[in-house]
């Protein structure tokens, strides 16, 4: 039994599916139906709920890391700065919103090449057994195996908060105005890189670092909208693909 598998009934309560992109900001593009469209490259297009496993790596990284590291640390200092830009305030935390973007990213490369279990040399194994891990970690704390392994969930959660440190260190001042739509939506990708970062994190609001507030003209959306399709790697989605210019 791999370090990521969960007993039956999951007694530890693990996060099985963990989102790559927070539920809370796909949760913005949600039509009446509660659903966004979503286009799954070189397949269809379809409607899925903020909740699909389509938006979730599977038990990627470890629950300390989905909780106390991520969600509790830097999605909620995100998530603070995002309401300032739906209600039409100016960021204001731009380390925030750098640190989410980077944590997007890293979760997005974890979720297609997770770390599998890693031998530690040198060290003695346990004789825990996987249900002992699996409570274990569901009260953070690392284990390992008889074999002396560690679970790849907990070096892939080092993997991702060191690709963030890296990143930030590598992009140390980052700007971020809000850019609002004149007309027409966003379309949003499973994840974006360099050239010129930006995110949309509304269907009329974007994230755009290096630039001061302003609105987007329709030309303008649709060149940011190719680039989203441009950037995707396996889905994009946005709340209602016929308004949205490409």
């Amino acid at each position: 039994m791999n370090g990521r598998q969960i007993d039956r009934g999951n007694p530890a309560q693990l996060t099985r599916h963990q989102h790559v992109h927070a539920a809370k900001c796909i949760k913005h593009f949600v039509g009446a139906d509660g659903k966004v469209d979503v286009v799954l490259l070189g397949v269809a297009k379809t409607r899925l709920p903020p909740s699909d496993p389509l938006f979730c790596a599977d038990r990627a990284w470890s629950l300390q890391g989905e909780r106390a590291l991520m969600r509790d640390n830097i999605e909620r200092r995100f998530f603070s700065q995002l309401g300032r830009a739906v209600h039409g305030y100016s960021v204001q935390d731009h380390e925030a919103v750098s640190e989410y973007f980077f944590l997007w990213q890293m979760r997005r490369i974890a979720r297609e090449q997770p770390i599998p279990d890693m031998k530690l040399n040198g060290i003695t194994g346990t004789s825990l057994m996987p249900l002992q891990r699996q409570l274990a970690e569901a009260k953070h704390v690392i284990t390992i195996d008889h074999d002396a392994k560690m679970g790849g969930q907990h070096a892939t959660t080092i993997q991702i908060l060191r690709g963030v440190d890296e990143r930030m260190h590598q992009y140390p001042a980052l700007r971020w105005g809000v850019a609002k739509s004149e007309s027409g939506e966003f379309v949003v990708a499973d994840g974006y890189a360099r050239p010129r970062f930006f995110f949309p994190v509304t269907p009329s609001i974007a994230l755009i670092e290096g630039q001061r507030d302003c609105r987007i003209d329709h030309d303008t959306l649709r060149k940011m909208n190719r680039r989203s399709m441009e950037q995707s790697r396996a889905y994009f989605f946005a709340r209602d693909m016929s308004k949205c210019p490409a």
